[in-house]
């Protein structure tokens, strides 16, 4: 199945896991380079299901914040997190600031939305006239988008997708619906065909003969991303901070990096335009560190001053394979005019490196 020539609706789940208008996928299928390749219809009840569920996500954000800066957060182990040492710092303090009132985030939001979908000539269907008889049935009987369980919820897209299926009918056009919510994808129609790999359509996007030459970039930089990704790992190594559960909260003394040996490499292509790739590379990677802490089977214990003395020191072993995600970017604007290198847009998707601590149940 090819997108060229096609009526897309891009059901309102996509948007959300693509971080609304911040993923690389969303803003490859309404990039304007694009428009007249493929057609994007979108019902205004589902544009406004999307501001309403940007709206909902950014106020729990907000709230989070909120308890964060205020000292109100607690961690996992139902300590308080205090994050006012960080404003010792002067880069850190000026991050440590009160987030802007919802009603602006979510105005500017919603003006960038319309100007987006604007940009991209997406055609907006306004609030229909229907039957709802068949919609309630769905909803009865269970069926997609309903699927098993009372899910109110899921009345908006199922009125969206009976509009587009009537669009489909009224046009005489197949609609192509992605989506990720599974219970679309049980669903049949005439009108519409669900389909759940639509990343697979960015590749036919961006042109076969650029991505050869992607291809080829990649494997002639391959060793310089192992040595930028080695020396970001490296440095996460060597921060205390990811070893605190690990070592059960006890005092560090020094940290040894073993080894770090990259098993495996995946490349994938997550979006780009006319000019440029986005690229995730998925590294696999094992680690050997060793943490040097108090041993706790040493020690005088001080009776009066109830604390423990003269502890010797002992290593704690630190063997895992950490999977770090990173964000490429290429400039190829064909085969003759391209940059022979990548730039880095960013580590473990903009966050530091997690390691798995000790399983206290098994």
């Amino acid at each position: 199945m090819e997108l060229k020539g096609k009526t897309v609706f891009i059901d309102s789940s996509v948007f959300i896991s693509q971080n609304f208008l911040n993923g690389t996928v969303i803003k490859t299928f309404l990039n304007p380079d694009y428009k007249g390749y493929f057609d994007i219809v979108l019902p205004k009840l589902t544009v406004n299901e999307i501001k309403a569920n940007f709206k909902r996500r950014a106020e729990r954000a907000i709230e989070k914040h909120g308890q964060l800066i205020n000292n109100k957060s607690l961690d996992e182990h139902g300590k308080k997190i205090n994050i006012d040492v960080l404003k010792n710092s002067e880069v850190a303090r000026d991050l440590i600031k009160r987030m802007p009132k919802l009603a602006v985030l979510v105005e500017e939001f919603s003006e960038n939305l319309d100007k987006t979908l604007a940009n991209a000539n997406v055609t907006i269907l306004d609030y229909p006239t229907i039957d709802t008889s068949n919609i309630f049935d769905d909803y009865f009987n269970a069926r997609p988008p309903f699927g098993t369980a009372d899910k109110k919820s899921e009345f908006p897209d199922a009125f969206a997708i009976s509009q587009i299926e009537q669009y489909g009918k009224d046009t005489g056009k197949s609609i192509l619906i992605f989506s990720d919510d599974k219970d679309f994808h049980s669903r049949l129609s005439e009108s519409v065909t669900i389909v759940k790999d639509y990343k697979a359509f960015i590749e036919e996007l961006l042109g076969f003969s650029r991505l050869t030459k992607l291809e080829e970039i990649i494997e002639k930089k391959g060793m310089d991303l192992d040595k930028y990704v080695t020396a970001w790992l490296e440095d996460e190594l060597n921060d205390e901070s990811i070893y605190t559960d690990i070592v059960n909260y006890m005092e560090i003394y020094d940290i040894t990096i073993n080894s770090t040996e990259i098993i495996d490499r995946k490349f994938n292509t997550v979006g780009g335009d006319k000019e440029t790739f986005k690229v995730e590379a998925i590294l696999e990677i094992t680690i050997d560190v060793s943490v040097q802490v108090d041993d706790e089977d040493t020690g005088i214990f001080d009776s009066e001053d109830k604390v423990m003395l003269f502890r010797e020191q002992t290593d704690v072993a630190v063997e895992q394979t950490v999977e770090i995600p990173v964000l490429l970017s290429f400039n190829i604007i064909d085969a003759e005019d391209f940059d022979d290198d990548f730039e880095i847009i960013e580590y473990n998707n903009g966050k530091s490196l997690q390691l798995e601590g000790p399983d206290y149940f098994s």
